[in-house]
């Protein structure tokens, strides 16, 4: 979580700032799975054979992470927005 969300839970508690973690949370998570496909696509570029099948194996093995449920997440960031009728952080 960004200095900037911290500091604003810290300001505001958690309660208020729910809309600004719950827009981290959807951005990291797809930041994180854009930057394991452009680095698939990489390895598969330079790769051949026996080796293209070792870098993948790596890449998914240090790219294994626990994926939030971004559906709901955004189905909550636009209840929020609608809720407000227009978009607060």
């Amino acid at each position: 979580m960004s200095g900037r969300k911290k500091k604003a839970i810290a300001k505001s508690g958690e309660k208020k700032a729910a809309q600004k973690i719950r827009l981290t949370v959807v951005h990291c998570q797809e930041a994180f799975e854009k930057v394991v496909g452009l680095a698939k696509d990489s390895l598969l570029a330079t790769a051949i054979g026996d080796q293209r099948q070792l870098v993948l194996s790596s890449l998914r093995k240090l790219s294994r992470f626990q994926p939030d449920d971004t559906i709901s997440i955004k189905r909550a960031i636009a209840a929020r927005v609608l809720e407000t009728e227009h978009y607060t952080a």
